[in-house]
């Protein structure tokens, strides 16, 4: 038996850089938002590539798309990623683990070799949870973590539904959203991190991906004018959020090495430059490969804003848009991979992903593995976002390989 999969690596390269053209932004990034018209461009290439391959493709009710090759009787061996973007942002995130894996079971069928496991390639619906929050939604419904209502029912900025949404773009299937017999799920994604372009390693074999909670801050004052009311009468919220982020920025280093917070988005009502303001919406995303961390960054955090808030009258109420556990992988699916990188002579570590993935909710269906890449200067949710044609290719034969060991049974 040969030890390795060849793909064809044109074609990866050419499919990438043809979806890359949907959505595409002036520096080079993409804005192709989950549910919008450039969101059902994207997932109609994928199908029609999908189709053109002699795959079987099927959509389930919450717009994740499926493409098989086999008809064996084991349970399937099946990857992927996500075609949705954040906005104005790289071309690779998602979009190559999506396209990675279609090559890789375009590649295992090319092959013809005989497989005890059916191999499919994967399409997941709303990771990013930018538009639809919370991310990961697509294979959180499939492994039980959200109910479909739920999941229908989430609502944008704008007040459109995720369920409305979907069907607007006809991408609604009829097929049960829900796990049934796996064998294993790999996810092939850029690193996003400056850990393997930096120490000029190949490969990633990622053990886990950090816990997180999404967070948002809402706080109440009192909007008046700027030019006539004295500083201490103030009950200004933007003053009242810039004290709460210097004290939260201290919190990760604080509780230990790795840790992460970020504040990404603000809004503030009325946002003129002569009225003090009244009302403020922010988001907080905390991170750490420790749970008892994780959640004591947490309740530091709320202690932080309780005290601030009462010290300078305001109204605060924080709610909770995301909460994800911290994952181990299973050891035969970091195996399979490290196998597969050794066997191409492909250098690589073990690392663990700060970025929070489809397969985090995968991992509790099935055995679960992930496939890194690097990032050129570890960047990524940004337009510059970009990847070496030969790592991407490597990646893609990594992932073919250990897909194709896993199911030759």
């Amino acid at each position: 038996m040969a030890e390795t999969i060849e793909i064809n690596r044109d074609r990866l390269i050419s499919r990438l850089n043809e979806l890359a053209k949907i959505g595409a932004t002036p520096a080079g990034g993409v804005h192709r938002l989950a549910y919008t018209d450039e969101d059902k461009a994207g997932r109609d290439l994928f199908v029609r590539w999908c189709e053109d391959a002699g795959l079987a493709v099927r959509v389930d009710e919450m717009g994740n798309i499926f493409a098989r090759h086999g008809d064996a009787d084991g349970a399937p061996v099946f990857a992927g990623s996500h075609l949705d973007s954040q906005p104005k942002g790289g071309r690779y995130d998602g979009a190559y683990g999506v396209l990675g894996a279609l090559e890789a079971v375009q590649s295992i069928k090319e092959a013809g070799h005989a497989l005890a496991h059916p191999v499919e390639a994967v399409a997941w619906s709303n990771e990013e949870g930018s538009r639809f929050p919370p991310s990961m939604i697509g294979s959180g419904v499939f492994a039980g973590h959200f109910t479909l209502d739920y999941a229908y029912g989430c609502t944008s900025r704008d007040g459109k539904t995720q369920g409305g949404e979907l069907e607007r773009i006809g991408y609604k299937g009829d097929v049960p959203c829900k796990a049934g017999a796996l064998h294993r799920y790999f996810e092939l994604h850029i690193e996003q991190g400056p850990i393997l372009d930096a120490e000029e390693i190949r490969l990633g074999v990622v053990e886990g991906v950090y816990g997180l909670y999404w967070l948002e801050l809402r706080l109440k004052g009192q909007a008046n004018h700027a030019g006539s009311t004295p500083m201490e009468l103030r009950r200004d919220t933007l003053m009242a959020a810039a004290e709460i982020f210097l004290a939260a920025e201290k919190l990760p280093t604080e509780m230990g090495d790795g840790n992460r917070l970020t504040v990404g988005y603000i809004e503030v009502v009325p946002n003129s430059v002569n009225v003090i303001p009244g009302d403020l919406t922010c988001t907080f995303d905390l991170r750490s490969q420790d749970p008892a961390t994780l959640d004591g960054m947490r309740e530091r955090l709320a202690a932080i804003i309780e005290e601030i808030a009462a010290r300078r009258s305001l109204e605060h109420e924080i709610v909770e848009l995301s909460a994800n556990p911290m994952v181990t992988f299973a050891p035969s699916c970091q195996d399979v991979v490290e196998q597969a990188a050794q066997a191409l002579g492909l250098s690589n570590q073990r690392m663990y992903s700060g970025p929070g993935h489809d397969a985090v909710w995968v991992s509790t269906v099935c055995d679960t593995g992930m496939i890194f890449v690097p990032s050129i200067g570890g960047i990524s949710h940004a337009e510059i976002e970009d990847t070496l044609d030969d790592d991407l290719a490597a990646g893609a034969r990594v992932l073919a390989t250990a897909m194709w060991k896993s199911a030759a049974g």
